[in-house]
C-alpha cells in the first residue's frame, strides 16, 4: 500500500475542492473539507521544506518563503479571513512547544506498546477537555479563538497525562506484557 501522505493529500485536496466548490455545506462537511485542504497545504509546505533543505542557505529560505507566499493567496484576500487566520496563528504558535513534547512522547509510548493508556488518555482529553470547551466557545460566541482554546486545552491535558505516565514505570514494559 502506498503510504506517502504528502503525495496523496494534494490530490485528495484537489478532488475535494472540485466536488465542493461553490456549494453550501453543513458544518461537519465544511470541517472535513478544511482538514483535507489543510493537509494539502501542509504537504505543499513539506515539499518546499525538502527543496529548501536540499538547496541549502540562503536559497532554501528563499524557496520556502516563495512557496508560502504563493500558497497563502489560495485562502483568499478577504479581510475577515486574514483576521481569523491572525487569531488562530497565535494559538497555534503558543501551543507548538507543548504539542512538540506531546508528539515526541506519543512516539515513546507507542514504541513501548502503551497504546491502551494513550487511547484512554486521548479520549479523556477529547471528551473532557476539547469538546466541552468548544461547546462553551459556541455558547459564548468566541468563534475560531474558542475552538483553538479548546484544542490547546486538549494538548495540555494530554501533556499532563503523558508526563504523569512518564514519571512512573508502568509504561516501560518489554515484550507482549501489554
Amino acid at each position: 500500500m502506498y503510504r506517502d501522505w504528502t503525495a496523496i493529500a494534494p490530490l485528495l485536496g484537489l478532488i475535494v475542492l472540485a466536488v465542493t466548490w461553490g456549494r453550501h455545506l453543513p458544518v461537519v462537511p465544511v470541517v472535513l473539507v478544511a482538514i483535507v485542504l489543510a493537509g494539502a497545504v501542509l504537504a505543499a509546505v513539506h515539499h518546499a521544506e525538502i527543496v529548501a533543505h536540499r538547496v541549502g542557505e540562503p536559497f532554501g529560505s528563499l524557496v520556502l518563503a516563495v512557496a508560502v507566499t504563493v500558497i497563502r493567496p489560495w485562502f483568499g484576500a478577504d479581510a475577515e479571513v486574514y483576521a481569523q487566520a491572525l487569531l488562530a496563528w497565535w494559538w497555534f504558535v503558543g501551543m507548538q512547544p507543548f504539542a512538540g513534547v506531546v508528539f515526541a512522547l506519543d512516539g515513546v509510548f507507542i514504541g513501548a506498546g502503551d497504546v491502551r493508556y494513550m487511547r484512554n488518555m486521548t479520549l479523556v482529553a477529547a471528551l473532557g477537555g476539547f469538546l466541552p470547551s468548544v461547546w462553551v466557545a459556541l455558547w459564548l460566541h468566541l468563534g475560531l479563538g474558542g475552538v483553538w482554546a479548546g484544542l490547546t486545552l486538549f494538548i495540555m491535558i494530554r501533556l499532563a497525562a503523558l508526563l504523569w505516565r512518564l514519571g512512573g514505570d508502568r509504561w516501560a514494559v518489554t515484550g507482549s506484557q501489554h
